[in-house]
């Protein structure tokens, strides 16, 4: 594969109670992943606070998209008591999708079974 990592985007509509629906509406989770490994190098998340966007990052750095997909789900479940908890986890699941998707279309071997 001519690339090592591939950044995937991920939607859900925010709570409109809490502040970053003021400014986004709409929250963004974006992945930077390796593509071969399927691990997570980075995160980008539309929340304000910078404590927010970090422990968000935390759900994901380093961990595989697919094989630690429901630990990652029951962490934000557990961790996350904000209320983009669902907005997290409804990008999270999006990008999931959209990985597998990519990883056939692109015969990544690893997940070449799925």
């Amino acid at each position: 594969m001519k690339y090592r990592t591939v950044y995937f985007c991920g939607y859900a509509k925010l709570p409109q109670s809490i502040s970053a629906n003021n400014v986004y509406n709409i929250l963004t989770l974006g992945l930077l992943i390796d593509v071969k490994a399927g691990i997570i190098e980075r995160v980008s998340c539309t929340l304000l606070s910078s404590l927010a966007t970090e422990i968000v990052s935390s759900y994901f750095i380093n961990r595989h998209v697919v094989n630690d997909y429901d630990e990652i789900i029951t962490e934000i479940s557990f961790r996350h008591q904000g209320q983009a908890q669902k907005s997290i986890i409804k990008a999270f699941c999006e990008i999931h999708k959209k990985y597998i998707e990519f990883a056939k279309e692109h015969k990544v071997k690893e997940l070449a079974s799925i």
